[in-house]
C-alpha cells in the first residue's frame, strides 16, 4: 500500500494522470460512459461484464500464484542449495521483519489463501512433511 501511495504522489504519475484526463479521447469516453450509465439495462450489462472480467482476472492470478508456489516448493525439496538459501533468508532479521510486515497486508493474506491448497498438496506430494519443512526452515530461528 505504501508503494502505491508513493507512486500516486510522484510528480511523474501526477503529470501522466493530468495528461490523460486532459486528452480529448478520454473526456469523450468518460462522457459516453456517464451517458450509457443512465440506462439501467446498459448499466447492468456493463456491471456484469466488469464482474466477469474481475472474476477471470482473480482466477488467473490465483492460478499463477499456485504455479509459482509449486515450483518454489519443488525447488526446496529437490535442491539442497535452495533449502540452504531459504534457511539463510529465515535467519536474516531484516527478512523476518519484512515478512512480518507483509503478513499484515491484506493482499498478502489473499495470496496465502490462494496458495494454501498448493502448500497442502505439496506436503503430500513431496517426501517431506509440513513438520519437517517447518523444522528445517524454522529451527534456525531459535
Amino acid at each position: 500500500m505504501k508503494e502505491a501511495e508513493k507512486m500516486r504522489n510522484s510528480p511523474e504519475f501526477k503529470a501522466a494522470m493530468k495528461k490523460m484526463t486532459n486528452d480529448a479521447g478520454y473526456k469523450k469516453a468518460m462522457k459516453d460512459t456517464a451517458e450509457a450509465m443512465k440506462d439501467p439495462n446498459t448499466a447492468a450489462r456493463l456491471q456484469a461484464q466488469a464482474e466477469h472480467i474481475m472474476q477471470r482476472g482473480q482466477e488467473e492470478v490465483k492460478k499463477d500464484a499456485k504455479s509459482q508456489m509449486a515450483h518454489a516448493m519443488e525447488a526446496m525439496y529437490t535442491d539442497p542449495e535452495v533449502m540452504k538459501e531459504a534457511q539463510k533468508m529465515v535467519k536474516d532479521p531484516q527478512f523476518r521483519q519484512y515478512l512480518e510486515q507483509m503478513t499484515k497486508d491484506p493482499a498478502f493474506k489473499n495470496y496465502i489463501n490462494a496458495v494454501s491448497d498448493t502448500l497442502d498438496y505439496s506436503f503430500t506430494f513431496f517426501p517431506c512433511s509440513r513438520y519437517t519443512l517447518n523444522y528445517t526452515l524454522l529451527n534456525t530461528l531459535s
